[in-house]
C-alpha cells in the first residue's frame, strides 16, 4: 500500500468503518485530507473525518444519528412492502374486473393507497438521507 495514495486512505477508512473501528476511520480520513489531490477531495475527506469524529465524541449526536438510521431503515421496509402490495393489488384489480366489480374496486383502492404510501415513504426517505450537521457547520 502506498501511504501517499488518497484512494488507498479512503479505502482503508471504509474497511475500518465496516470493522467498526471508528478511531481508524477518523485517522484514515485525516490522512486523506493531508494528501488529497485537489480541494474538493480534501473537503470530502475533511467532512467525513469531522462527521465520524463527532460521532465518536458526542453521545447525543450519536443517538440522533442512530435514530435517523433506524427511521431510514424503516422507510426502506415500508417502500418494499407498499411496492409489493400495490403490484399485487393492481394484478387483482385487472383480473378481478372480469370476475367481480366489487373486488376490482377494492383492489384499485388498495393499489392507489399503496402508491400514495410508497410516495410518502420515498419523500420521507429523501429527508432522512441527509446527515446531521457537524459542530463547525452549525
Amino acid at each position: 500500500m502506498d501511504e501517499n495514495s488518497y484512494r488507498a486512505q479512503i479505502g482503508l477508512a471504509e474497511v475500518a468503518l465496516s470493522e467498526g473501528k471508528l478511531a481508524h476511520v477518523i485517522h484514515h480520513y485525516n490522512d486523506a485530507v493531508r494528501i488529497a489531490p485537489d480541494k474538493a477531495a480534501a473537503r470530502l475527506a475533511r467532512r467525513e473525518a469531522d462527521y465520524y469524529s463527532r460521532l465518536n465524541t458526542d453521545e447525543d449526536y450519536l443517538a440522533a444519528e442512530l435514530r435517523r438510521m433506524n427511521w431510514l431503515e424503516g422507510t426502506g421496509r415500508i417502500q418494499r412492502v407498499t411496492a409489493r402490495l400495490s403490484f399485487a393489488a393492481l394484478l387483482i384489480a385487472l383480473i378481478g374486473s372480469s370476475v367481480d366489480q366489487v373486488v376490482a374496486s377494492l383492489a384499485w383502492a388498495l393499489a392507489s393507497s399503496s402508491v400514495i404510501a410508497w410516495s410518502g415513504s420515498l419523500i420521507f426517505r429523501k429527508f432522512l438521507t441527509t446527515r446531521g450537521r457537524v459542530a463547525s457547520d452549525a
